[in-house]
């Protein structure tokens, strides 16, 4: 139902990310993610069809051998990231195919 494809382009992260609900989930707020708490940014487009739905912006953190995703991660100082959504999306079918 729900297609999810990895943004890596900065401009299309810029592009998503300028639609955001919450000033954490815009791409300045990644990129302080980044420089400040060495978290990678990654923003995830949902897509239903060829229908844009949204947007899921996180951060990658490397703690030791481990590598971990979250929206936002304990410790980052984010109170909320979470979904972006342009239009109605049945939410827990997305969230179990995510």
């Amino acid at each position: 139902m729900y297609t999810f494809t990895a943004v890596d382009n900065p401009a299309a992260c810029e592009t998503l990310t300028a639609r955001a609900q919450t000033p954490f989930a815009t791409s300045a707020w990644l990129q302080y993610l980044y420089e400040f708490r060495g978290a990678t940014p990654c923003v995830i487009q949902i897509a239903a069809g060829d229908d844009y739905v949204g947007y899921f912006p996180g951060s990658i953190l490397k703690i030791g051998p481990l590598k971990m995703f979250g929206s936002p991660l304990m410790g980052l100082r984010t109170p909320y990231m979470g979904f972006n959504l342009e239009r109605d999306a049945d939410l827990p079918v997305l969230v179990d195919e995510l």
